[in-house]
């Protein structure tokens, strides 16, 4: 990133990093260097959309959910930025992706995978994050821990309540990793014959063709993008509850839910409320889990407005 994006990107605020950092271990707000973090934390791949702005808008940066990338939200990438006139960062998460791997999947150990970008690669003082599924948790906990980096918040069908998991998460992985693939055929037909593997424990359709997306080829070997024995070893992270905050992000806040999906519930804004307090919940009719790729221009229509406002 050229010198101009990066004066462009630390705009008038300065640089936030020489405040406390109060964002290792979630559970309470220690003041301790982003060095201490960093030790732990992952590289990150991403990708850009738009030049630096020449406003003082601030980017956004967005996460993938579980089984996802950054190649799932291109398209809404370039959509946003033509509504915005924002910098748009799509970023994935560690163990997916063309990211690095690492050990466990803890909401904290990824906000400061997402932290160690922002400051070392990115040289973001402020952003919007949007996060959907695992990385609006992500997104959550970054905003509690760092409210003053992050200038709003969308969070994409997940709650700060717990509601369990809809998905089989073993299960899928089990499955994934028992999916033998041929080298002798494209990687067409591979995808076609692992998803003739796995349908059998993956019956959603829908989010069969998104697991599949993962199927690659690497170096001449088709293989899983995905790191699956970190996602395994990770299981117990993926199911934890979020850490516990006793401060709030009292930042513009957004909770997007599909209609058919119960991962967040209209009676869960008294306790999204206390965490953070502007906190509104906005529906999308007809949409499950997967919001964005269900219904792109209703979902568009929700988040432009918000961005803008």
């Amino acid at each position: 990133m050229g010198g101009v994006m990066k004066c462009l990107l630390l705009g008038k605020f300065g640089n936030p990093w020489n405040y406390p950092s109060p964002f290792c271990h979630g559970r309470r707000l220690f003041s301790r260097s982003a060095r201490t973090c960093e030790k732990r934390a992952v590289k990150l791949a991403y990708n850009v959309v738009g030049p630096a702005s020449l406003t003082d808008n601030s980017p956004v940066v967005i996460l993938h959910g579980l089984f996802g990338s950054k190649s799932n939200w291109a398209t809404f990438a370039k959509k946003i930025h033509r509504e915005t006139q924002r910098t748009i960062f799509t970023v994935d998460v560690r163990n997916h992706g063309n990211s690095e791997h690492g050990d466990g999947m803890g909401t904290e150990a990824m906000r400061d995978d997402l932290l160690m970008l922002m400051r070392n690669e990115l040289r973001l003082d402020r952003c919007i994050l949007i996060g959907h599924s695992l990385g609006g948790r992500i997104a959550m906990v970054t905003a509690l821990s760092k409210p003053h980096l992050i200038d709003k918040l969308v969070v994409v069908d997940v709650s700060p309540v717990p509601t369990g998991s809809a998905f089989q998460i073993p299960e899928f992985i089990a499955a994934m990793k028992a999916v033998e693939f041929d080298q002798s055929v494209s990687l067409a037909q591979n995808r076609k014959n692992a998803g003739k593997q796995l349908q059998a424990v993956i019956k959603d359709v829908g989010l069969l063709q998104f697991i599949l997306t993962n199927v690659t080829e690497r170096d001449g070997v088709c293989q899983w993008r995905l790191n699956l024995d970190g996602l395994e070893a990770g299981i117990p992270d993926l199911h934890a509850d979020l850490p516990t905050f006793n401060n709030t992000y009292d930042g513009p806040v957004v909770f997007i839910r599909g209609s058919r999906s119960n991962y967040i519930r209209m009676d869960h804004l008294p306790a999204m409320k206390k965490l953070f307090p502007t906190a509104t919940i906005a529906t999308v009719e007809g949409a499950g889990h997967f919001v964005h790729s269900e219904k792109p221009r209703e979902f568009l229509e929700t988040v432009a407005p918000f961005l803008r406002s």
